[in-house]
């Protein structure tokens, strides 16, 4: 039998990266987190941000839809993140939070695809 291509492991719960916000340390989530439904909106919702963020001019509608994306894409990815804390969080802050997202779910992703399939000697 040939080389696998694919090796895959039982699943574990991960180790997950998290922040500090006021204080308070919580989990973002990862890519596992998400099912395909979930992820592909997700993507869809970035891209959407993406497009919006990239116009000259921004209408009201714009920017309302700017922010519901951006609120969403928060809450998604911060685990457990109480209201009252997410009230609290500026913009700026909100965008640093799924940009630290973006960072580790692509860490997590080469991670992923940097593990070592198993060793001829090994099958």
């Amino acid at each position: 039998m040939g080389e696998p291509v694919l090796a895959l492991k039982a699943v574990v719960e991960p180790s997950r990266p998290s922040v500090d916000i006021y204080g308070g340390r919580f989990d973002l989530a990862i890519p596992s987190d998400f099912g395909l439904r979930e992820s592909a909106k997700m993507g869809a919702q970035s891209r959407q941000m993406d497009k919006l963020l990239s116009k000259d001019e921004l209408t009201e509608k714009d920017l309302d839809k700017l922010i519901e994306l951006q609120d969403a894409m928060v809450k998604r990815v911060v685990r457990k993140l109480p209201e009252d804390v997410f009230k609290q969080l500026p913009d700026e802050h909100k965008l640093a939070l799924i940009g630290a997202f973006n960072t580790e779910a692509a860490k997590w992703r080469a991670s992923l695809l940097a593990e070592k399939k198993p060793e001829a000697s090994e099958q």
